[in-house]
């Protein structure tokens, strides 16, 4: 009977192993196309790795380094996109989502943006519940007029009662940017004229600047902002989103979701069943 047993979890371990190593091998097929259609424009997005083979001038991948827990610079300025100078703590003075971008941007900060609007859109926040978001231009080139067209923009995106005052499209000095983006460890390289390549993150910071989270794009989920923000308000950093997600979802091109990686779960949990059976075995064996 335990020979039974043990022919059967191991045909079906095979079986999934068989069709996990069918579906990493369409994903890689899959990451490559991704890789190939983002290079003409110098953006990379986030799939299982953030990072690509891609160093910035201090030397780093291109890339996030979590920084989860950390408290950055809050006595930075910034100019909002009316011309208005900022300094980060006079704003971030609630939980804060942080999307660093460049709004010269033609392809992947668009939809960065536009999917968080989208996601704001959805996220029905709780009796009370306030916060800001900061859309973080990291090109020094740019200027708040730059900015106040991309806010104009992607505010016809959001429901008319979203508060205006509650986002803001900054732009800033060389310096300020790189003690901004160097805290959330957000790496990226100037490539060409108003060309970047960088990673595609969102970044959530409670009131005391503190860092909470990331949560990975191309897409936002309101829930997941929703979890980001409630945990930005205890002050307690969570495991980002995308790293927990990545071993049971896959991002399908067609569908452009995430779909759950059935073979790759059931192969992880026949091992374990195999484990804890012979194991069982074992130990009973000698008794």
């Amino acid at each position: 009977m335990i020979k039974k047993i043990a022919t059967a979890c191991l045909f079906l371990y095979l079986l999934a192993i068989g069709r996990l190593g069918f579906a990493d091998q369409k994903n890689q097929h899959v990451n490559h196309d991704i890789k190939v259609l983002h290079s003409s424009s110098e953006h990379y997005q986030h799939q299982d790795q953030n990072e690509v083979d891609l160093q910035n001038d201090s030397g780093k991948a291109v890339g996030v380094e979590e920084k989860l827990g950390k408290i950055i610079p809050l006595d930075l300025t910034f100019n909002d996109e009316h011309n208005q100078s900022l300094i980060l703590r006079d704003f971030i003075n609630k939980p804060t989502l942080l999307l660093p971008v460049y709004f010269y941007c033609t392809q992947t900060c668009g939809i960065l943006l536009a999917n968080l609007a989208a996601s704001l859109n959805d996220y029905n926040a709780g009796p009370g519940e306030d916060y800001h978001v900061i859309a973080l231009g990291f090109d020094e080139a740019e200027t708040p007029a730059i900015a106040l067209e991309a806010k104009v923009n992607y505010f016809k995106i959001l429901k008319k009662d979203f508060p205006e005052e509650k986002w803001k499209f900054l732009t800033g000095d060389a310096a300020s940017i790189k003690a901004i983006t160097a805290a959330i460890g957000f790496q990226y390289k100037k490539t060409g004229p108003h060309l970047f390549a960088h990673p595609n993150v969102l970044v959530a910071i409670a009131h005391d600047g503190k860092i909470i989270r990331y949560l990975y794009g191309p897409n936002f989920l309101p829930f997941d902002i929703g979890m980001a923000l409630a945990e930005a308000v205890k002050g307690e950093p969570g495991i980002s989103i995308k790293r927990i997600l990545t071993l049971c979802f896959e991002y399908d091109l067609k569908s452009k979701r995430y779909v759950f990686q059935t073979f790759r779960i059931l192969g992880a949990a026949i091992v374990i069943l195999l484990v804890a059976f012979f194991f069982f075995v074992l130990r009973k064996g000698n008794k």
